[in-house]
């Protein structure tokens, strides 16, 4: 696998940046779990296209501690081909804070486990539902209620799509975190899926910081997702291989919602 980016144009963000694929340029915010090259490599395009497009500037999502390094990473591109400094911005975010995406998308920070500081991303859709003490009352004594000032409903946030980025099965073992609950509830899980068979194991897996397919179905009950898409698979893999391996190892329930994301691969 050389890079990862996907692509979410509803919510105006690209989990990840890969080699920055030019549709990703009109997406303003770039959500990064970690900084390995085939996630992060794209990053001065983003910058340097969204600037030359004359579009408002990238902002760039990262786990604590890597904002400079990723400014940097821009910096060097800019020197390199003798630009003016490129305006964009960084925000350096933990598990568990929150975020307001310019598409009303809140986008919550959730943990997971790699061999450098990581974190996945959760996006909420934010609803307008009835107060439920009003439930039962009349159109007519719900608009007078609004016309008098008073707020007649609340807001509420439905988890909609989350993004692992590389991580092993480790932070499915931990103490239960309310954002990665969310995260493995929403309508659609996008995770990585490294390995597939039996010439890695388990433990090298989680050692290298990738998800092994048998690490997966030991945690099928966790999932509670309507869909799962799975990236990320090793290039020593072949489609054929990717699919019987799914088809073999996979519980019928689970595999039933797993779609591999299988672009690029033979």
């Amino acid at each position: 696998m050389q890079e990862t980016c996907i692509i979410f144009p509803r919510a105006k963000v690209t989990f990840d940046i890969g080699r920055c694929p030019q549709r990703a340029c009109f997406q303003q915010t770039v959500l990064l779990s970690h900084t390995h090259l085939d996630h992060v490599g794209g990053l001065p395009f983003h910058v340097c296209t969204r600037e030359m497009l004359s579009l408002p500037a990238s902002r760039v999502i990262v786990p604590q501690g890597c904002g400079a390094g990723v400014r940097r990473l821009v910096d060097v591109a800019r020197e390199l081909q003798n630009s003016p400094p490129l305006e964009f911005e960084v925000l350096e975010l933990q598990a568990g804070d929150d975020h307001i995406l310019t598409s009303g998308y809140l986008c919550r920070c959730f943990p997971t486990t790699h061999t450098i500081a990581s974190q996945g991303y959760l996006l909420y859709s934010q609803r307008r539902k009835l107060k439920a003490e009003l439930l039962g009352k009349s159109q007519e004594e719900i608009r007078e209620l609004r016309l008098a000032g008073e707020d007649v409903t609340d807001t509420i946030s439905v988890p909609e799509i989350a993004f692992t980025g590389d991580t092993s099965a480790e932070f499915l073992d931990g103490l239960l975190d309310p954002a990665l609950e969310d995260a493995l509830k929403a309508r659609v899980l996008i995770m990585e899926m490294t390995f597939v068979c039996d010439n890695v194991s388990v433990d090298e897996a989680r050692e290298k910081g990738h998800m092994h397919i048998a690490d997966f179905v030991a945690h099928a009950h966790r999932f509670q997702n309507e869909a799962i898409v799975l990236i990320h698979f090793s290039p020593r893999y072949k489609r054929t291989d990717i699919i019987a391996a799914l088809n073999s190892m996979l519980p019928p329930s689970l595999r039933a919602k797993c779609v591999p994301l299988l672009n690029g691969i033979e």
